[in-house]
């Protein structure tokens, strides 16, 4: 699934968005992971992420304390979501995993 991050804020707290993209040649029916890395400089710091569809509002959110730094490796697992389509109308969806 493409997406962008919009802003790296590298000299304070955040936030920071990450943007899926919902362009239909690039979604993915499957299960994503949602993951993060502590690039650098954010050892002990309370980091909270939160999953957000446009159409079925938050997904989940949660808030953990980050570990050593892991450079661009996504250490952190959080969540598993699901994109669907709906094979009679052709609309896709977002869940979280059950």
């Amino acid at each position: 699934m493409g997406g962008y991050l919009d802003v790296d804020n590298t000299v304070g707290y955040g936030p920071e968005y990450y943007f899926a993209s919902c362009n239909p040649s690039q979604l993915r029916v499957r299960t994503h992971k949602i993951s993060v890395a502590n690039y650098a400089k954010a050892q002990s710091r309370l980091a909270t992420v939160q999953v957000v569809s446009w159409g079925e509002g938050v997904l989940g959110t949660l808030s953990f304390e980050l570990g050593s730094p892991t450079q661009d490796i996504p250490a952190y697992f959080l969540f598993n979501v699901v994109v669907s389509k709906d094979s009679q109308n052709g609309k896709y969806s977002v869940a979280p995993a059950q």
